[in-house]
């Protein structure tokens, strides 16, 4: 049964790119034509619910970063497949061993805009997902920052951690877009701690400044005055290959009319993980997305050892 998803990951990326440029020399304007989080419009004051899409057992929290700036999120649980039905510590502790995934949207609309996503994750493939509102964006306070953006996604992965269900779960991130650098630098952040199970990277970027002149070569030039760098290639090097490194998956849509695959590839060349998978789309383009069928078969943990079949791909 497959769900349609509409993404937001590229409804103004390109904008994003072209009027970036036009504002370098303004750091407020940049900042916001790099997070427009306002876009389509209407994307601050509504926000859609998990119960929108029929999902059960979910909850909306309020996490608060060191610098007290508060954002949302929404917290949904497992959902069984099998017509065996649990309850009470029975379902717990099988919640415990699904995986959980933190979702890292991209820079236009809204949280509730990737919730079609997550109910391919809850439903079909039986894992735990926490998805995050960046500051700035649906109903979180703050301005978005590269800096802030950070804080939001390890103030979310410390909730994980110590969260009853989710502290034993094996945790994936997955980035879409903007997303991605923000999943590469959470990754990198907490590298060698092994809490980090895989990271799954869909049609990201190298860093901003390199993706300027790529897209737009005439002003290239002009890179430097990019005031948000999100130098993912740098972060990629700083996570280790040791054994507790996470398993990394790059989600290729081959026809992204943004950001060229080339650019894409030079962080799976930087990857220093030994469980890296390249999974290219030849009909994909910049908003490819997770329940796009066959993306993904499965997400599953051996549960007597420490080997993660991350993931089975068609």
């Amino acid at each position: 049964m497959g769900v349609e998803v509409q993404c937001g990951a590229c409804w103004s990326d390109r904008g994003t790119v072209c009027l970036l440029l036009l504002g370098t020399g303004r750091y407020s304007f940049q900042g916001k034509m790099i997070y427009p989080s306002s876009m389509p419009q209407g994307s601050r004051e509504k926000v859609p619910k998990p119960s929108d899409f029929e999902m059960k057992d979910w909850q909306e929290i309020e996490l608060v970063a060191p610098d007290q700036v508060v954002t949302k999120a929404f917290v949904i649980l497992a959902a069984r497949r099998s017509e065996k039905s649990l309850s009470g510590k029975a379902l717990e502790d099988w919640r415990r061993r699904r995986p959980t995934i933190l979702m890292l949207h991209a820079n236009a609309g809204n949280v509730g805009h990737r919730l079609p996503i997550a109910k391919v994750l809850v439903e079909r493939y039986e894992c735990n997902v926490v998805a995050i509102s960046y500051r700035g964006y649906g109903h979180s306070s703050g301005t978005p920052s590269e800096k802030g953006i950070l804080l939001d996604s390890q103030t979310a992965f410390d909730y994980i951690k110590s969260h009853p269900i989710f502290d034993s779960s094996p945790i994936f991130l997955y980035g879409q877009s903007l997303g991605g650098a923000v999943a590469i630098g959470l990754a990198a952040n907490n590298v060698n701690k092994g809490k980090i199970a895989g990271v799954i990277l869909e049609n990201t970027f190298a860093n901003l400044r390199k993706l300027i002149p790529v897209v737009m070569p005439i002003i290239g030039p002009l890179s430097f005055l990019c005031h948000q760098t999100w130098y993912s290639d740098q972060r990629m090097a700083q996570i280790s290959d040791g054994p507790d490194s996470p398993a990394f998956l790059f989600l290729s849509g081959t026809k992204d009319d943004l950001i060229p695959t080339s650019h894409f590839r030079i962080l799976y060349d930087l990857c220093p993980s030994k469980q890296k998978s390249w999974k290219a789309f030849k009909d994909g383009n910049h908003s490819l997305s997770l329940s796009s069928s066959p993306l993904i078969t499965a997400f599953s943990r051996c549960p007597t050892d420490d080997v993660f079949f991350f993931p089975l791909l068609s």
